[in-house]
């Protein structure tokens, strides 16, 4: 079975580059125009992009790097002033891309909970399936109880054994009617352990002829 490439080991390879660009062209934008004002809230979108598939530590060293390119910019500030803008610029970076991490992260965990729910159903589905053709396909009488002894589901040689017409003839019916030795058995209290037996005893047909029968319960 062939799978797709993941989107773990495509996604790193498309999104940093965008986030470099990103940088790359406010930072070319900044030094070719020589703006009066700053284009620092900007820088936010390189982190927040990027920030869908790096690690929190990288997410802060990439604020701290957008912070100092933004600040190659703004010459005026000098000193103390300058610093405490370094400061918050990489706190506002870093925010943006932790916040949009903590998002992305959340929504990885959702979809393979979804994708695994799913394929456990699936993977439930087709055992039924392969029970069910097994069960139809057997020579041998099959029959699924209740816990009082009655009649769940029955295989295609279970309605001819018993002489019913295979249109739900034999779901609802007490096994007991049918086969009375199971219909004591079923209704001992095991407890906690299993039973697994067999027996030669007689069972009933619908019109009500008696024959000999080997059961496995």
């Amino acid at each position: 079975m062939g799978f797709p490439l993941s989107e773990s080991v495509l996604r790193p390879r498309t999104m940093v580059p965008i986030a470099v660009g990103l940088a790359a062209v406010l930072a070319l934008f900044e030094w070719y125009s020589k703006l009066d004002v700053s284009l620092g809230i900007f820088y936010a979108f390189p982190v927040a992009v990027a920030a869908t598939v790096l690690t929190r530590w990288q997410i802060l060293t990439a604020a701290c790097v957008l912070a100092w390119l933004r600040g190659l910019f703004t010459p005026q500030y000098t000193g103390i002033e300058f610093y405490l803008r370094y400061v918050m610029a990489t706190i506002a970076y870093a925010g943006v891309g932790l916040l949009i991490f903590e998002m992305s992260r959340n929504r990885r965990i959702v979809i393979a909970h979804y994708a695994r729910v799913k394929l456990e159903q699936e993977l439930r589905r087709r055992t039924e399936e392969q029970l069910r053709i097994l069960a139809e396909s057997s020579p041998a009488a099959i029959l699924t109880l209740d816990h009082g002894g009655q009649v769940v589901a029955a295989n295609r040689a279970a309605h001819e054994i018993f002489a019913v017409d295979q249109t739900g003839g034999l779901l609802g019916r007490d096994i007991g009617a049918l086969v009375p030795t199971l219909g004591s058995a079923v209704k001992l209290h095991a407890g906690q352990r299993q039973v697994r037996t067999s027996a030669w005893t007689w069972a009933k047909r619908a019109d009500g002829a008696m024959f000999p029968i080997a059961t496995w319960f």
